[in-house]
């Protein structure tokens, strides 16, 4: 098999990177030629990359840098790389030329977002769109995404694939007793039932809706909410949470780097987003079994089985999202049978290694069908 590369934007701390960079380490480790490329800052994870996996930073300035598609030109020819992952849209801009068609070389597109608001984000589709038409495979997130890529762009179903998410199910399965010294820091009484949601502070998470959750007369009192992540919307969260008397029932926690002390004290997991692919924060709830309660777009269809693993309820509908919390926080049974069969799910479908297989077959694929070109 001839190298393969990832090409990211950047090395921030977002779900998409910190995926391909855990992805790159376990490949290397187990004797596959993957190469990291990266455009331009940040470099938050360069530190997360293993020794042994081959980093290339491009060095990109302005709104398009010759310089760095030159750079990148010449470093997949020094290193006979065969085949490129392209992680969302603008890496295919410097991807695409270097790997298009006629060059013995292939190039996948690797679309991690859901929908496209913005109006001047939707005009550099018409670039995007017609890239993607001309890759060699394009992969989605979720079944709900390819679907509506390929109605949008235009794209050829056949050369799109879905890989979900993976995640490590033994390192999320958390211990069975939860961090008493954590809880009692975060002041949270033996008795309450925690919710938590972990996810950025941005608009698209709406968290306010889950404030307003909270806020409801129907929600018993001795329920804490932790939110975990920061972000832009903080302020505004705040405001919320004094302007309707929430400071005792709510956490702002922040980012952490570790995510798994803080699941081992929820008994519900909530993600009231509008907009999904695949939640990874989702399925590490999932695997260290807690019921979730989360908005119906998007991957999350696919993930939570509404009734079995979790609650599903329309996006902005807080009286639903109050009607699955207030089932949870009365019937502890119900959450434990949730939580187990969640844990299970994640196992049977959305584990690590399956993704990294599904990956590692797309590589094969490739090889096998430069081979006969």
């Amino acid at each position: 098999m001839r190298p393969v590369a990832f090409l990211l934007g950047n090395l921030t701390d977002g779900g998409s990177e910190t995926k391909v960079v855990r992805m790159a380490n376990r490949m290397v480790r187990v004797g596959l030629p993957v190469h990291l490329i990266y455009l331009g800052a940040p470099h938050t994870l360069r530190d997360a990359i293993d020794d042994d996996v081959p980093v290339e930073f491009l060095d990109r300035g302005g709104k398009f840098s010759f310089r760095a598609l030159k750079r990148l030109r010449k470093y997949v020819s020094s290193e006979a790389i065969g085949t490129v992952f392209c992680v969302n849209h603008y890496p295919l801009v410097y991807g695409w030329p270097v790997f298009r068609a006629g060059t013995g070389r292939r190039c996948f597109g690797a679309i991690n977002t859901y929908e496209i608001p913005a109006l001047r984000d939707r005009l550099f589709m018409l670039l995007y769109a017609f890239i993607l038409r001309r890759c060699d495979r394009v992969i989605f997130g979720s079944r709900a995404q390819q679907q509506l890529w390929v109605e949008k762009y235009r794209l050829q179903k056949d050369r799109t694939t879905v890989i979900y998410n993976g995640v490590d199910a033994d390192h999320f399965r958390g211990p069975d007793d939860p961090d008493m010294d954590l809880r009692a820091s975060l002041d949270i009484d033996e008795d309450a039932i925690v919710i938590g949601c972990v996810a950025h502070l941005r608009p698209e998470k709406s968290h306010q809706d889950l404030l307003a959750a909270m806020a409801s007369p129907g929600m018993r009192s001795n329920a804490v909410l932790l939110l975990i992540g920061d972000g832009p919307e903080e302020p505004a969260l705040r405001q919320y949470v004094e302007l309707h008397d929430l400071s005792a029932a709510i956490r702002f926690v922040g980012r952490v780097d570790d995510v798994r002390p803080y699941l081992s004290l929820m008994d519900i997991f909530v993600l009231p987003s509008s907009s999904e692919v695949f939640s990874n924060a989702i399925l590490e709830a999932m695997a260290a079994r807690i019921p979730v309660v989360c908005t119906a777009v998007g991957g999350s269809i696919e993930m939570v089985e509404s009734g079995e693993t979790g609650f599903l309820y329309p996006r902005h509908d807080v009286d639903e999202l109050v009607k699955a919390l207030e089932t949870l926080i009365a019937d502890s049974a119900c959450r434990e049978r949730f939580g187990a069969n969640a844990a299970a799910r994640v196992r049977e479908m959305f584990s690590i290694e399956r993704m990294d297989e599904q990956y590692v077959d797309l590589m094969s694929w490739s090889s096998s069908e430069r081979d006969r070109d």
